[in-house]
């Protein structure tokens, strides 16, 4: 019974994401005909970012381990904050369908 529930509202899940998303999708699809071409542009992106905030780093005199230590602690952070939600989630949907 449960087993049918849970399928049910997956299945009602993927719907109404695949309504809601389909403009977008379409938008996507009309903006960048080839999927290589989506990933060509998001790398020149992120060359092109880098490129400036590594110079932008250099002119305001920051060192790399500062930087380092920044990036590190966001990362830890939000992996436990994650996980936290994520074992959250998880018992409220377990309480909720417990026998």
């Amino acid at each position: 019974m449960i087993n049918t529930i849970l399928q049910g509202f997956l299945w009602f899940v993927s719907k109404v994401f695949s309504v809601v998303l389909s403009p977008f999708i379409s938008g996507l699809i009309l903006m960048f005909p080839s999927l290589r071409d989506v990933f060509t542009y998001i790398t020149n992106f992120f060359t092109l970012a880098t490129r400036y905030m590594v110079t932008a780093c250099q002119l305001l005199l920051i060192p790399k381990e500062a930087i380092l230590l920044f990036f590190s602690t966001l990362i830890i952070f939000g992996t436990i904050r994650v996980s936290i939600l994520s074992i959250n989630f998880f018992t409220r949907v377990y309480n909720r369908f417990k026998p």
